[in-house]
């Protein structure tokens, strides 16, 4: 497994600075601020002022402190990405399959986390203390989204998850938990509103227009929409007739996060938050097939379940392919080795 985790951080290392669009945006920019400071305390103070994340900035001022090469930062980031999404599934290995989970986090967001640089670190730690969410232990998990929140500011959404699965799986009145659900989700409909007044009064900065700003690029509906519904019809089948509680609070997860998907057409800075549930997938989608009930006729629960993970595996190929390869998402698709590293596969 170590070699599968440093393979993927290797690539993410070497490659072209035009493949991810966050490394020109400010991924290279903050290292080469980091490189020209000497104080950690100014530069924090600097970077958590233009809405860089403390952590992130403290990866940076610390790997500047022996390379002056934005390569070696972006292979550390992709390798603690990778070992913390490694370590989140294997904390939830007695319900899933660990080497399919880690195939459907290569296959729907590996590329997706060379684009994202400081929210690719928040999901993951988000997706590690997923294992708090499941044994509803407040105080470690709001410990685990404050360190999430080091990375990235909507990290904070994290807390959402906690009450959603909460709700779903303790004993309140099903016309309750959907009443919660569709209030929340109300809620964020309204948000730009919210966000809106406050801007007005003064409580918001001026960089929270974005959230409101209708010119934001919308292009990701079609990708919320293919990663989203095939999971929310999958859940929905798998779960009928189920007694067991924490299928429930899976299932509520993947309505929320298809939900908030349907919202981003006219709210497109859900997108945003959206992908912390999405991110849930790579532990979701192995969850529902090894406990969901799926039976086909003529075949028993075993054979069924095989079934299921051939189709679901084209399923993972086809949305790789169209998103990535196809659309293009993300930039990261064809795959271009920086030129200072090219020689070393000349043979």
């Amino acid at each position: 497994m170590t070699i599968a985790l440093l393979i993927p951080s290797i690539l993410a290392g070497m490659r072209d600075f035009s493949i991810g669009t966050d490394v020109l945006v400010y991924g290279n920019a903050w290292f080469q601020n980091a490189l020209q400071m000497v104080n950690f305390q100014i530069y924090s103070a600097w970077s958590t002022s233009s809405s860089i994340g403390y952590l992130y900035a403290a990866i940076n001022f610390v790997v500047s402190r022996f390379t002056n090469d934005p390569h070696v930062l972006y292979f550390y980031i992709s390798l603690l990405e990778n070992v913390f999404v490694y370590w989140a599934i294997r904390r939830q290995k007695d319900w899933l399959n660990t080497p399919y989970a880690m195939l459907v986090y290569f296959l729907l967001f590996y590329n997706y986390n060379l684009n994202i640089l400081r929210q690719g670190l928040a999901t993951v730690v988000i997706l590690w203390g997923f294992k708090y969410v499941r044994e509803q232990k407040l105080i470690k998990y709001i410990l685990t989204v404050w360190v999430a929140y080091g990375f990235h500011n909507t990290a904070y959404f994290g807390i959402v998850i906690y009450l959603v699965y909460w709700i779903a799986t303790n004993k309140i009145s099903k016309n309750l938990k959907y009443l919660l659900i569709v209030g929340f989700v109300l809620g964020l409909a309204f948000f730009k509103k919210i966000v809106g007044l406050l801007l007005v009064h003064g409580i918001l900065g001026d960089r929270y227009i974005i959230y409101i700003d209708g010119s934001a690029t919308r292009g990701g509906f079609f990708a919320q929409l293919l990663l989203g519904l095939p999971i929310l019809i999958y859940a929905l089948v798998a779960t009928l007739g189920k007694e067991n509680s924490k299928l429930h609070g899976v299932f509520y997860l993947v309505i929320l996060g298809c939900m908030m998907s349907v919202l981003n057409l006219n709210a497109t800075f859900l997108s945003r938050l959206t992908q912390y549930i999405n991110f849930m997938y790579i532990i979701f989608w192995p969850i529902l097939i090894q406990n969901g009930d799926i039976r086909f006729t003529g075949y028993n629960i075993e054979s069924s379940r095989k079934i299921v993970y051939v189709a679901v595996t084209f399923y993972l190929l086809a949305y790789w392919y169209i998103i990535y390869v196809y659309m293009k998402s993300g930039q990261t698709v064809p795959y271009i080795i920086d030129p200072m590293y090219r020689h070393l596969f000349q043979w």
